[in-house]
């Protein structure tokens, strides 16, 4: 009997996952035509240098993981150091693609440039895309976890990895939609229909970001209902926290253009300039998972302010749960300190 069969353990857990995640291809729309040249290369979402060794300390970042084997029913998150060699790295561009599609964000100073927005936003979806593809192999893996589990146990997993599989096909349907639009821009070099908000503030980040992510609640306290949706083409936001020569830049982007993103839009407008850096901070922990934080600033944060940010990042971990509404009014917390110089939309 299945009950009988001996638990999976962790270093089974740890080699499914490897075998996903350490997959290693170009994204690049030109990738089969023949255009890659060099090895598949560890590209950074988020620059290393200039990026992550601006919140360093001792060559170390925090960021959030889930802790799957604590005996609960809920994903644990605990914070720890990552090298910043081996943050924010996917394998999805070859050497010369991502040299060449991101000179203008690795190599000239940010300053709000068209191009430089998208190129942000198109390094954002091409992880999200990668990491998508990586977890619905997982959750094929995933079907014999349930050995040495009771029978009711077993069925509770199985309804489990239904709803997450059903998700993770969606949200691969959705990225592979979106890819093609931003390919398209990419390729003829048109970033006309970008919608954007970018936020410069004159200090370094307390945290830095980069990530795309399904439409799914605005500043206001709406719910789009987007979520799980096959009957809709959903609308995504990327997100990205750099650094800049003279502090920082926050920016919001997509290539969508529907009712959802206008209100999405007019949501943050609609925000107070003090407001906006804690609600901010709210949307990050609460919608990406990519995030690196300054081991300094973490450090220093109470432990309300700690549980609040951990109970952010873990509010997504359920896919048979809906995340609670209302997740980016003030909590009444205070994260961060931030001086916005600027802000630029359209």
């Amino acid at each position: 009997m299945r009950e009988h069969e001996p638990r999976p353990t962790f270093e089974e857990g740890k080699k499914l996952f490897k075998k996903a995640f350490d997959k290693k291809y170009c994204l690049h729309p030109n990738a089969n035509k023949g255009e890659c040249r060099g090895d598949i290369v560890k590209a950074h979402t988020i620059q290393r240098n200039g990026g992550l060794t601006r919140i360093e300390k001792g060559n170390h970042v925090y960021r959030f993981f889930p802790n799957i084997y604590k005996s609960t029913k809920e994903v644990v998150f605990e914070t720890k150091l990552i090298s910043i060699g081996k943050a924010s790295t996917f394998t999805g561009f070859c050497n010369y693609h991502d040299t060449k599609t991101f000179d203008g964000i690795e190599n000239y100073p940010f300053t709000g440039e068209l191009n430089q927005i998208f190129l942000l936003a198109y390094r954002a979806l091409a992880r999200e895309v990668f990491m998508k593809k990586n977890h619905l192999e997982t959750t094929e893996l995933l079907e014999s976890f349930d050995k040495g589990l009771s029978p009711a146990a077993q069925r509770e997993f199985q309804v489990f990895l239904k709803f997450y599989s059903y998700g993770v096909a969606l949200g691969v349907r959705t990225v592979d939609m979106q890819k093609t639009v931003y390919d398209k821009a990419l390729l003829n070099a048109d970033y006309s229909s970008l919608k954007y908000f970018v936020v410069f503030i004159d200090n370094c980040p307390d945290f830095l970001c980069s990530g795309a992510t399904i439409l799914e609640q605005d500043f206001d306290g709406n719910n789009f209902n987007q979520l799980g949706r096959s009957d809709l083409n959903q609308d995504m936001i990327t997100f990205s926290i750099i650094p800049t020569d003279e502090g920082s830049a926050i920016v919001f982007a997509t290539l969508d253009s529907g009712q959802d993103v206008s209100q999405f839009f007019n949501s943050l407008k609609s925000l107070s300039i003090d407001s906006i850096p804690n609600a901010i901070t709210r949307y990050t922990f609460d919608f990406h998972e990519n995030v690196f934080m300054s081991p300094t600033w973490w450090d220093s944060l109470n432990d309300d302010k700690k549980k609040g940010l951990i109970s952010r990042a873990a509010s997504g971990t359920r896919p048979d749960k809906v995340k609670a509404p209302k997740r980016l009014i003030d909590d009444g917390l205070d994260y961060i300190n931030w001086n916005i110089t600027k802000i630029i939309s359209n």
